[in-house]
């Protein structure tokens, strides 16, 4: 799904830094209860989930100050239509920042199969295509943090609880899926 909503975030390319860390952690709250649209957090009125192709998005031009991609973009075949497409709903100053499994070295064959297959995706970047795919959509002060050592601490985390519940998953889904 894709989220649309009036502006919260302006973001400005001298404060960029300090506001995607600062906003990173309040859109992860929001995306901890299903958006938070519901639970105390008051945001309702200013969210509306729209179903659609990132590839194609029924958005207009410059609609938007920020858009947030969060893990999903490798499961997106044409990557070049996806930046061209966040390039284009963006207005002028605006912001793309996203979180992606990325390729980060050599594979055989067989290990890039198995990690395409735990990940769901047919599809995944290294760091240099994607700042090669946004460069030539037109985005300009390309920066990239690497956030890998705080998502494997989240997913050791999430792993432990999932131990705690594997007869219940494996009756519930299989063990293939847990």
């Amino acid at each position: 799904s894709l989220v649309s909503h009036p502006p919260l975030l302006h973001w400005s390319l001298e404060h960029q830094d300090v506001l995607l860390r600062e906003h990173v952690e309040v859109l992860h709250q929001l995306e901890a209860d299903r958006f938070g649209f519901q639970a105390g957090l008051g945001l309702g009125h200013l969210v509306e989930a729209v179903e659609g192709d990132a590839t194609d998005m029924p958005f207009g031009d410059a609609d938007f100050d920020v858009v947030w991609g969060q893990d999903a973009w490798c499961h997106v075949v044409d990557k070049s239509a996806l930046v061209s497409e966040c390039f284009r709903v963006l207005t002028s100053g605006g912001v793309v920042a996203f979180t992606d499994w990325l390729i980060t070295g050599e594979m055989s064959g067989s290990e890039r199969a198995q990690v395409l297959s735990a990940a769901a995706s047919t599809e995944m970047a290294t760091s240099a295509e994607y700042r090669d795919l946004l460069a030539s959509a037109g985005f300009v002060n390309l920066q990239e943090l690497d956030v890998s050592e705080v998502f494997a601490a989240q997913y050791r985390s999430i792993y432990a609880g999932l131990q705690d519940r594997e007869s219940e998953l494996v009756a519930t889904y299989s063990r293939k899926v847990f």
